[in-house]
This record gives structure tokens, sequence and C-alpha cells, in this order.
């Protein structure tokens, strides 16, 4: 079986910002946050998941960093 065409982006592209905010605000993830929050970490994990082999600290600060 060839590996999947879909991309993290296109996974993510299904989930509003929105609804990242309510699960967020429902979860009280962010309550002593002051730099990463819970959908970036969300989208971070996600990534770390279906996106790389090896997940490391060094491998999510590369995807995190603004282009």
């Amino acid at each position: 079986m060839p590996p999947s065409s879909v991309s993290v982006k296109d996974i993510l592209s299904y989930i509003p910002e929105s609804r990242l905010d309510f699960f967020a605000t429902q979860t009280s993830v962010n309550w002593n946050v002051k730099k990463l929050q819970g959908k970036e970490l969300f989208k971070l994990c996600l990534f770390g998941l279906l996106g790389e082999t090896i997940s490391s600290y060094w491998v999510f600060e590369s995807f995190y960093k603004p282009q």
C-alpha cells in the first residue's frame, strides 16, 4: 500500500480554530500558560505523531518557528 498523501496541515484544516479554542476553554489547559498555548501544543503533537519518524524538542521547534 502506498504512503498516504494526506498531510498534517490537511488534517488540521478539518478542525476549526474555534473548536480548538472551545476545547482549550473547557479543559482549562491554558490557565497558567505564558508562551505555548494548548492548541499549538495539540498541533505540534499531531505533527509529531503523523509527520515525523522521530519526535523531539528540536523537531517541534523547527516546525513551530514562523517561516
